[in-house]
C-alpha cells in the first residue's frame, strides 16, 4: 500500500473529448481493428489544468507514439484506481485498456478476473530477467504475471533536522544521529522530547495506514502474521513477539511519553505535524518528503532519511510499489501496444533517446517545484543500464546536501514483501490495536492481540479460503 494521488473518474464523452484533441480522435476498438489499428485506453491520465508541463511531456510521447507506432492510438482516460470503487468500475465495463495499482492489489484483482495474463509477453520483452528477484516474487501468482512493476519503494525513516539540531543530536558533519535499532529509536525519542517539548516519533494509527506502518516494525520484532499450512492460510500473530511490540509503543506513550497527544492520526496528520517541527521522525515511503514539500512547503533541507531501525529479527522493511495492469478483455494486439507504451512513458528497462530528454525535464520540473532530487531511488530494475540511464541524469539536477540526504536502502536490511492474502484488511486490524494501547494503559495485551488474531481469521483468511 503505498499513498499516491488518485484521479477522479470521467465519463466516456469526456475521455472521448479529451483524445479527440490529444491523440487525433478516438473511435470504436472494432472499427479500428478492423482497419488494422489498434485502441489503447490509458487511466491515470493527468489533468491538464492542474498538471500543465507535466500534461504537455505527455501529449510529446503520445506524438512520438503515434509517429513510431502508426497502427497505435491512444486514448487518454483520467479514471484511476481506488480500493473502494473499483470493483464496482470493473463490473460496468468502465476500467481502460491499462492501469495501474498498488502491489497489494494484485491478488485481490486477479481472484476477481479483472487483469490480463502477460506472461508471455512479460518474458518476451525481458522483464523476467530485468526485475529483481524480490520483485518478482511479490508479483508472481501461481507461476503467472499479470502486471507490469514500475514504481518501486521501501519504507524507511525521515527525520526533522531543526528538531535534531534543537536537541544536540547532530554529528560533527551536521547530520541528525539517526537510530540503527529500537532501543536507540526510543532513546533518541526520549531526548527529543526532554530537549524540545515536541513528539520524538511518530506513526499513523487509523484506518489502514496504522497497520501498513506498523508491519516493518513488527517483521523486525520477529512477529509473523500467517503460515500456509495443507493450502489453508492460518493466523500466527498471536506470539510473544507481538505482545512484545505492543508492549513497546505502549511504553512509548504511558512510560516515555515520546509520541504526539493525539493517538488517532491520519498519514496527511503526520505530514502536518512533521512540516510544522511538532515530530522530529516517523516513518515514511520514498515519495513522502515530496509530498510533505508540496503540501505544506516544508523545506528540503529541513528532511533526512535513513534506513528502519533493526529489532530482534534484523533491520525488515516492507517494499511495494505501483504495477501496470492490463484488462482481462484486451486483444494480443493490445497487449503488445500497452509493452509499447509503458517503455514511451519511460516505465520501460531502457530508455530511447527522446525519452531520455522527456524524463531529464520530468526532473527539472520537479527541481523547480523545490521537490527532492537525488540519487536515492529504490528501483525495481535490476537492470544496470536501466538504472545508470536516470541515474546520469539526475546527478545534473541534484538538490540536497549529499551529507543530509542519505538513502533509505542499505544492504543489511532484509525486504520483505506485504502478506501474501488479505494484506489490507490485516492493516485495519492491527490500527485498532495500536489505538487501544494508546488509550488505555492498562489494557490486556495478549488478550486483546489473541482476539484480533482470531477474528482475523474467522472474518478474512477463512473467508478467502478457495
Amino acid at each position: 500500500m503505498k499513498k499516491n494521488r488518485l484521479f477522479k473518474g470521467i465519463a466516456l464523452a469526456a475521455a472521448v473529448a479529451l483524445c479527440a484533441g490529444l491523440a487525433g480522435g478516438c473511435s470504436t476498438k472494432e472499427n479500428m481493428e478492423e482497419s488494422g489499428q489498434v485502441s489503447l485506453k490509458v487511466g491515470d491520465w493527468l489533468n491538464k489544468s492542474e498538471w500543465p508541463k507535466e500534461y504537455a511531456l505527455d501529449e510529446e510521447r503520445v506524438n512520438e507514439m503515434r509517429e513510431k507506432y502508426p497502427n497505435i492510438t491512444i486514448i487518454p482516460y483520467e479514471w484511476g484506481y481506488s480500493t473502494d470503487s473499483f470493483l464496482p468500475s470493473a463490473a460496468s465495463g468502465q476500467i481502460p485498456d491499462l492501469y495501474t495499482v498498488p502491489f497489494t492489489e494484485m491478488p485481490k484483482i486477479v481472484k476477481a478476473g479483472y487483469a490480463a495474463d502477460l506472461t508471455e509477453k512479460f518474458k518476451e520483452y525481458g522483464y523476467d530477467t530485468a526485475i529483481k528477484d524480490s520483485v518478482l516474487n511479490s508479483i508472481e501468482i501461481d507461476g503467472k504475471y499479470y502486471a507490469i512493476p514500475f514504481d518501486g519503494y521501501i519504507i524507511g525513516m525521515i527525520f526533522n533536522v531543526e528538531l535534531f539540531k534543537e536537541a544536540g543530536l547532530i554529528d560533527e558533519k551536521g547530520r541528525p544521529i539517526y537510530p540503527t535499532n529500537y532501543d536507540e529509536l526510543r532513546d533518541t525519542a526520549v531526548k527529543i522530547k526532554e530537549k524540545t517539548g515536541k513528539a520524538g516519533f511518530s506513526f499513523p494509527t487509523v484506518d489502514a495506514e496504522g497497520g501498513w506502518m506498523l508491519m516493518s516494525m513488527a517483521w523486525s520484532f520477529g512477529v509473523d502474521f500467517m503460515e500456509q499450512i495443507d493450502g489453508k492460510w492460518t493466523a500466527t500473530f498471536d506470539s510473544p513477539e507481538m505482545v512484545n511490540l505492543m508492549q513497546y509503543i505502549s511504553d512509548l506513550k504511558w512510560k516515555y511519553d515520546v509520541l504526539p497527544e493525539n493517538i488517532l492520526l491520519s498519514i496527511d496528520d503526520e505530514y502536518q505535524l512533521f512540516a510544522t517541527n511538532q515530530v522530529a521522525c516517523m516513518f515514511a515511503a520514498g515519495d513522502w518528503a515530496d509530498n510533505i514539500i508540496r503540501t505544506y512547503g516544508m523545506s528540503k533541507d529541513n528532511i533526512s532519511n535513513a534506513p528502519v531501525p533493526a529489532g530482534a529479527a534484523g533491520a525488515c522493511t516492507q517494499i511495494g510499489g505501483k504495477l501496470y495492469v492490463i484488462a482481462p478483455n484486451a486483444t494480443e494486439e493490445q497487449i503488445d501496444a500497452a509493452f509499447k507504451w509503458i517503455s514511451m512513458k519511460g516505465r520501460g528497462m531502457e530508455l530511447s533517446d527522446s525519452e531520455l530528454e522527456r524524463t531529464e525535464k520530468d526532473i527539472k520540473i520537479n527541481q523547480e517545484n523545490g521537490l527532492v532530487i537525488s540519487n536515492d531511488e529504490f528501483s525495481v530494475f535490476k537492470d544496470a543500464k536501466c538504472i545508470e540511464q536516470k541515474k546520469k541524469i539526475k546527478e545534473k539536477y541534484i538538490n540536497v546536501n549529499p551529507e543530509i540526504w542519505n538513502t533509505m536502502y542499505s544492504d543489511k536490511l532484509i525486504l520483505k514483501s506485504e502478506e501474501p492474502v488479505c494484506a489490507q484488511e490485516l492493516y485495519r486490524v492491527l490500527s485498532p490495536m495500536i489505538q487501544e494501547v494508546l488509550i488505555s494503559k492498562d489494557v490486556d495485551i495478549p488478550a486483546m492481540i489473541k482476539k484480533a488474531n482470531d477474528n482475523f481469521q474467522k472474518d478474512f483468511l477463512d473467508k478467502n479460503a478457495n
